[in-house]
């Protein structure tokens, strides 16, 4: 029957393929094939053909925080139009096969052609970064706690039996069956959640990954051959090993896995889905080493029954129950009994509350490299669960091997069904809060910037992944890891193929500057800096001023002029004093314009504004002279007048502030926004020209000067101008209040799309939260309160955003990268020295990431403990009497060591690089 099925499925003689089967009933047999417990045999158009019917299944995007909204969406469609029959399976699975992810990931971060004097750094550090990670899922980031990278997919199952034998009935149901699939994805979609079809390719590697000892890499279906015959490779063995308690060893001639089982047995009278998705992962969990850290899967499996004749069943039963609970002369003596008594009371009221019966049962199955280690992680993981009112029973023997092949997606065989799984009764409500799926950041469409979740499911940012604007504002206190975390986000970037121009105060980003060959421009005295704003206008088809440079350059004039303008009050004809200001501005620089070209500068802008006459009475164009003297003929006139000298064309550019920063509050101003709209005219040009490549503007350490800026609009201007160009507007500040201090900053906050925040003060957020002007919800702001930073491992962040929700990144790098990235002075300095002496970059990574941190040497001579090291890489971090200073120095000046002996760890430190050494001498011939 199953080969005519097959047929009449996938509309070819499956002869030609060699794919006649005989069905096998596994249970009877002592000895069968592994793919013989596989139910699953073909795919076509989303749609799966079993031994015993047909099915699909959904991949599930779900909030990286679960809770009633999406408690209640999942009893929606759980009560979805199924047929009788229809087994219907809920699983969570946490895959250590990332290298697909990091294929996709490399391929996004291989731009040519990335103008900067060093691009060969960008491609070694996206190598270098997709190596470490690779290697931490089978080695663990670090060697005293396990934490290795994973994605954890949600998969929702639908497997339906045959309703006949009869070709014409088949072709029916299988045309029934692919209606129902979409209606029911488009039911979850409707709820808010994310849904495609899980395909064949994705259904075989999750097969193949479970059912074999390693799987890294893409997995393609091979349409013709049996699914259930792709599943294991040629050398795969399955066993069960331990005596009764025992795993599944899943083997080949070089590794070996081991499976463990449990079923829940028992569950709480209470449990809500956000008490039970924190069970497991607490949401404010800041451990470097998750519970599991390994490779697990949870499922619930649901059966379908008759409703109607379930709910009699049931309910005569309740009545029978609670009417001998009554009766018992027993009851108020054996607890038992009265419990059983008021159990069944409850059932009959939740039936009468229309609440719907199903057979159901929950499993939990964890993978190790060994049965000790197994032992560990499980006992963990189950304890978990009991402190909260549940039992686990453990799956042995024969049992192990066919529940976890029953639980597997579309995988039901009915007799082994019946034989092996054990359901319990299970309301729809009830079903809803134990749901096993985990919430999960899947990030962005293209994943640029790399993070893992607290679960350690890896997951990446992109700004332009986003329904309205891509702009980005960014919060993070002294310490915090900002520099480090930016440096980061330029890096990947840039690799990407994308041009950033920074403006900083600070000299944060000289170091990253110079070793990727950008420009790095200071804006002293000495290079006589030019920011006439008039020199590169823009100009239409007719050869007049572009109507985008006015609505920029209006209020920049404006604000020399200490004015907040919005150009807007022309378009709509507006008669106020705004208008006004306005349009008399617009006049002095269009006539200006037309005289001088682009030889304009403010002192001719200024000298047409006095020949415009105000017949309103208010003389406005002397008022604006006036203000504008300063600017135009005063002091600050050179800084206005002449040929604008900021030039810079790679694409990787640093203006430093620095300079300007103890000038006069106005001309600090003026300088910085003539440079904002020097990037803006550069972005609006290239948007003319048809050049769509991304583009960012970072804006880090100017909010002292944006705090008291009367340019609200021209910031809201760039902020909301730059989607359409194709760009981003990046702002960084150190507090909250400098967020919403002034009208500027409150408009670039209202127009940025994401929101980032890496640690913050305690007591900023309790201000800022007291005031009512902290922008998050309640939850967010106990998630903020529990960012971490793990010195020498990882510092945490959140993202916030209307495609992602709120979601908590860990960023971990590689030794490279730390080398890179690296903001402690010291550290800094042993890199410069080293590549003065070596003149290759590459080198002086390999050198630096392969060389013991003085912390582990000193360490592992028992010269100072685990938690002294932690202490002082702590202090490196976030204590400023300590920062900028090397390890030896901290751990003397603290008296946890001598001099003698730091200097003897160094000298280790040097001798342990003898490979290293080679490696320069041979670099040095070549």
């Amino acid at each position: 029957m199953i080969t005519k099925i097959k047929e009449l499925f996938l509309g070819e003689n499956l002869e030609k393929y060699g794919t006649e089967r005989r069905i096998i009933n596994a249970l009877i047999r002592n000895r069968v094939r592994a793919a013989d417990y596989i139910s699953v045999l073909e795919e076509k158009d989303n749609i799966f053909l079993t031994k015993e019917g047909f099915g699909f299944a959904f991949y599930l995007t779900l909030p990286a925080f679960l809770g009633q909204r999406q408690e209640e969406a999942f009893e929606t469609f759980l009560n979805h139009d199924y047929p009788d029959g229809t087994v219907i399976n809920f699983m969570a699975f946490s895959s250590s096969n990332i290298k697909p992810f990091l294929d996709y990931w490399e391929q996004e971060h291989s731009a040519e052609n990335v103008d900067i004097d060093n691009p060969g750094i960008l491609k070694y550090i996206i190598k270098k970064r997709k190596e470490y990670l690779l290697n931490a899922v089978n080695n663990s980031f670090w060697e005293d706690v396990e934490a290795k990278p994973r994605i954890i997919y949600n998969i929702m199952s639908v497997h339906i039996p045959f309703e006949s034998d009869n070709p014409d009935v088949v072709r029916i149901q299988f045309r029934r069956i692919r209606k129902l699939a979409n209606r029911i994805r488009e039911a979850i979609r409707a709820e808010g959640f994310g849904c495609d079809f899980a395909n064949a390719d994705m259904m075989l590697a999750i097969y193949k990954e479970i059912l074999n000892p390693e799987l890294q890499g893409a997995i393609k279906y091979q349409k013709g051959l049996d699914f259930n015959r792709q599943v294991l490779d040629r050398n795969t063995t399955l066993r069960l090993v331990g005596g009764l308690e025992s795993d599944l060893e899943v083997a080949n001639d070089e590794k070996k896995k081991y499976w463990r089982g449990f079923w829940f047995s028992q569950y709480p009278n209470e449990m809500t889905l956000w008490k039970f998705s924190n069970i497991l992962f607490p949401y404010d969990d800041t451990n470097p080493s998750p519970i599991i850290p390994t490779d697990f899967f949870m499922c619930m499996q649901v059966k379908v029954e008759d409703i109607e004749k379930r709910q009699t069943k049931i309910t005569a039963k309740a009545i029978q129950m609670q009417d001998q609970a009554e009766k018992s002369e027993f009851a108020r003596w054996i607890p038992k009994i009265k419990r059983r008594g008021e159990y069944a009371k409850y059932i009959k009221e939740v039936i009468e509350d229309g609440k719907v019966p199903y057979s159901a049962s929950m499993y939990l199955f964890i993978s190790a490299d060994n049965p000790e280690h197994l032992d560990d992680i499980a006992s963990g993981a189950v304890q978990r669960f009991v402190s909260k009112k549940f039992k686990l029973a453990r799956e042995i023997d024969a049992s192990l091997f066919n529940v976890l092949m029953e639980c597997l997606p579309l995988n039901q065989i009915k007799e082994r069904e019946e034989f092996f799984i054990n359901y319990s009764t299970l309301f729809d409500a009830n079903i809803a809060s134990l749901m096993p799926f985990q919430g999960t950041s899947l990030g962005s469409k293209r994943p640029i910037t790399l993070y893992l979740d607290r679960k350690y499911s890896l997951w990446g940012f992109d700004p332009f992944h986003s329904d309205t604007n891509f702009n980005i504002v960014k919060i993070a206190a002294s310490g915090g890891g900002k520099s480090f975390s930016e440096n980061d986000f330029h890096v990947l970037n840039l690799s990407a193929g994308r041009k950033i121009r920074v403006i900083d105060i600070g000299w944060s980003y000289k170091p990253l500057c110079s070793l990727l060959g950008g420009e790095y421009i200071e804006l002293d005295d000495e290079r006589n800096p030019c920011f006439n704003p008039f020199t590169h206008i823009i100009e239409d088809e007719k050869g007049n001023i572009h109507e985008d440079e006015l609505a920029v350059l209006i209020p920049f004039v404006g604000l020399l002029a200490g004015l907040d303008l919005n150009p807007e009050a022309l378009i709509s004809n507006e008669d106020n004093l705004m208008a006004r200001y306005c349009s008399f501005i617009a006049r002095a620089i269009t006539n200006a314009y037309k005289s001088y070209g682009n030889k304009t500068g403010l002192k001719e802008v200024v000298e047409e504004l006095q020949k415009l006459e105000d017949d309103t009475g208010d003389n406005i164009p002397q008022k604006l002279s006036q203000a504008l003297y300063e600017f135009s003929h005063g002091h600050y006139a050179r800084y206005f007048n002449g040929e604008n000298n900021i030039h810079y064309s790679k694409d990787y550019v640093v203006l430093e502030l620095e300079q300007i920063e103890n000038k006069d509050p106005r001309l600090k101003q003026a300088i910085l926004y003539s440079l904002i709209l020097r990037i803006f005219r550069e972005f609006f040009l290239a948007h003319l020209r048809k050049d769509y490549s991304r583009k960012f503007l970072v804006v880090d350490e100017a909010w002292s000067i944006l705090r008291e800026s009367k340019a609200g609009y021209f910031l809201e201007t760039a902020a909301r101008r730059f989607r359409k160009y194709g760009c981003s507007l990046v702002v960084i500040t150190q507090k909250i209040e400098d967020l919403l201090a002034s009208p500027a900053t409150r408009a670039i906050y209202a127009n940025s799309a994401h929101l980032m925040i890496l640690k913050p003060s305690e007591q900023d957020i309790e201000d800022a939260k007291s005031e009512k002007r902290l922008p998050v919800s309640d939850f967010e702001k106990e998630l903020i309160l529990s960012l971490t930073t793990v010195p020498g491992k990882f510092s945490e962040l959140i993202i916030r955003n209307s495609v992602l929700g709120t979601v908590v990144g860990r960023l971990i790098v590689d030794r490279y990268s730390y080398w890179t990235f690296t903001t402690n002075d010291a550290e800094r300095r042993v890199r410069t020295e080293l590549l003065e002496e070596l003149k290759n970059y590459e080198l002086v990574l390999e050198t630096l990431a392969k060389r013991m941190p003085i912390g582990e040497i000193l360490e592992k001579l028992g010269y100072i403990t685990g938690e002294q090291k932690q202490l002082i890489l702590w202090l490196q971090s976030n204590h400023p009497k300590y920062k900028g200073k090397l390890f030896g120095e901290i751990a003397t000046e603290l008296g946890f060591v001598s001099k003698e002996k730091v200097i003897e760890a160094t000298e280790k430190q040097k001798n342990i690089s003898l490979q290293l050494k080679q490696l320069v001498e041979a670099y040095k011939k070549k």
